[in-house]
């Protein structure tokens, strides 16, 4: 019997061309344009399921661009897409849909996956999530696949934040996802599966990334309109807009700045020992480069973009924006949000902040215990009278010194316009007071290291929104905080650590954080102090 598959297009002379493709029942054919195209044995029913080879850098079908499986009768039995994974041997699924799967004009979008701990059988295929893992950004899962008596392993890389025809908030994110890809294990070198909902526009910001990176590290040079076009010229729209352009150009600069150099906990303490003697400089003024100030125009500009909207207005003539900005944490989308110390003037907007995003708890890292006079004070001294600052009035209470290194306290922040936005518990107040001015750096990793663990039990335990990091320009001491947060939490849970990925993510929002060397080589060495502390740990849970 022939079916009738979904037309196929490719982008020839600027002109859009079709062509029809008829497919002998239960095997897989390929048409004139290279189209891959796979038919479930079991029903004589259309399967769409659109796919193209595409080539690599230096390698030919690196990847299969495909749409995400649909099945246009409703049927729930996709085996088409597992058994094109494993005629063409593919290992590694890339999956570039948003998290939640929904509707098409041509049809419902399939969960072709089983629940975790669970198998679904597809045809002859038997397939089994073993492990599913979720991080801010993306959701890592691995099957295991079953034909008979044979049995394979699929890594599926499922990253849930990139917008059908935009682009993703956070370019770091998808560097650091693609060195996940690349690291996943590999045996039988088959082509990698590239796949959005429509088959277009993120796959081939994806593959071009891809394609240019290695070429850029291996070769010294970069045709990014070179490969665009060959790209199009093999699928229409692979990249669909000038806004996905110019992420590319952003991504690669963030992909080739600097080395992301991944190091596992057992071997950290010999790498630092050994990259201390060059190599730590040498990527941090790569980072530098990277990352460079710009004029005053364009600063003035970034610090524009990194106003947050604020919904309510509580201060009568106040600005409706504050500068603040979101981080992801490893698993926890939105998990930072870095400030400026408020000014007198912008008191109320910080206040405002506060509560809209529900503040699980604040960092301050004005090092004095008293405010300076430039800095907007937003809390009265403990167990003194309300600060009352517009419709704001805040309390402070429980303040407490810990042997110097930090201060503790409790904010009651009320508000009768913003009431229905705030539970009335007291929000952590946490000051860190042990910071060398003159290096720009804390005195001591293992009191950092131990400010940053009450900070974030403390903020696990609130169960509300992000933790508030503020310093007087948003990004010099703040920022450290962050990276290095960033950094123990990937050795925790991944038993390994980029130091220079957790700087880019960081620099990538506030340009003017980790400002020196002192502090990127004090990255390095709270990472040790962990594993310091961590091994002291483990020896005395065995005695």
């Amino acid at each position: 019997m022939r079916l009738f598959v979904k037309k196929t297009a490719t982008f020839q002379n600027d002109t859009l061309c079709t062509s029809d493709t008829q497919v002998d029942n239960g095997k897989q054919q390929k048409t004139d344009n290279g189209a891959v195209v796979s038919v479930d044995d079991a029903f004589s029913v259309p399967v769409t399921i659109l796919e193209k080879y595409i080539d690599g850098h230096n390698r030919k079908k690196e990847y299969i661009a495909s749409e995400d499986p649909v099945d246009t009768n409703n049927v729930e039995d996709i085996s088409a897409f597992w058994k094109m994974v494993w005629e063409e041997k593919v290992e590694k699924v890339v999956n570039l849909s948003e998290a939640v799967i929904g509707k098409h004009q041509e049809g419902e979008y399939v969960h072709y996956w089983p629940d975790p701990d669970s198998f679904k059988k597809f045809g002859k295929f038997q397939v089994t999530s073993t492990s599913e893992e979720e991080y801010a950004d993306y959701t890592k899962r691995v099957f295991k696949i079953t034909k008979g008596s044979k049995e394979r392993t699929v890594h599926q890389f499922h990253y849930t934040s990139w917008p059908e025809k935009g682009v993703p908030d956070d370019v770091t994110s998808v560097v650091d996802f693609r060195e996940k890809v690349l690291n996943a294990p590999s045996k039988l070198n088959g082509p990698t599966i590239v796949q959005c909902r429509k088959g277009l526009g993120p796959i081939g910001t994806y593959i071009a990334l891809d394609i240019l990176t290695k070429k850029g590290e291996s070769e010294g040079t970069l045709d990014i309109p070179g490969c665009v076009k060959n790209l199009r010229q093999k699928r229409q729209n692979l990249i669909q807009t000038p806004e996905q352009y110019r992420y590319l150009h952003k991504t690669l600069a963030h992909s080739l700045a600097a080395r992301s150099i991944t190091v596992s906990g057992d071997k950290f303490p010999k790498y630092v020992k050994d990259a201390r003697k060059s190599e730590l400089k040498q990527q941090f003024e790569q980072l530098q480069q990277s990352f460079k100030p710009d004029s005053e125009e364009v600063q003035k500009k970034e610090g524009e973009e990194n106003k947050r909207r604020l919904h309510f207005s509580v201060i009568p003539d106040a600005s409706d924006y504050v500068n603040a900005k979101f981080i992801d944490g490893l698993r926890v989308k939105r998990r930072y949000l870095m400030s400026q110390t408020p000014l007198p003037e912008t008191v109320g907007e910080f206040l405002t902040l506060v509560i809209e995003e529900n503040i699980s708890c604040i960092v301050s890292f004005e090092v004095e215990k008293e405010l300076k006079k430039t800095d907007g004070i937003y809390f009265p001294g403990c167990d003194m009278d309300a600060l009352k600052k517009g419709d704001f009035e805040v309390t402070c209470t429980n303040e407490q010194d810990t042997n110097g290194s930090f201060m503790t306290r409790s904010l009651t922040v009320k508000s009768g316009v913003l009431q229905q936005n705030t539970d009335g518990k007291p929000i952590p107040h946490y000051q860190f007071l042990k910071w060398d001015m003159q290096k720009n750096v804390p005195t001591s990793a293992a009191e950092f290291l131990s400010f940053m663990k009450f900070v974030e039990e403390t903020a696990n335990k609130q169960n509300r929104g992000p933790i508030l990091i503020h310093c007087f320009d948003g990004a010099s001491q703040s920022g450290l905080f962050v990276a290095v947060s960033l950094a123990i939490q990937q050795m925790s849970e991944e038993h390994e650590v980029s130091i220079v990925s957790a700087v880019k993510k960081v620099k990538a929002a506030r340009t003017m954080s980790i400002p020196n060397q002192a502090q990127f080589d004090f990255c390095h060495d709270c990472v040790l102090e962990y594993l310091k502390a961590s091994k002291a740990d483990r020896d005395t849970r065995k005695k």
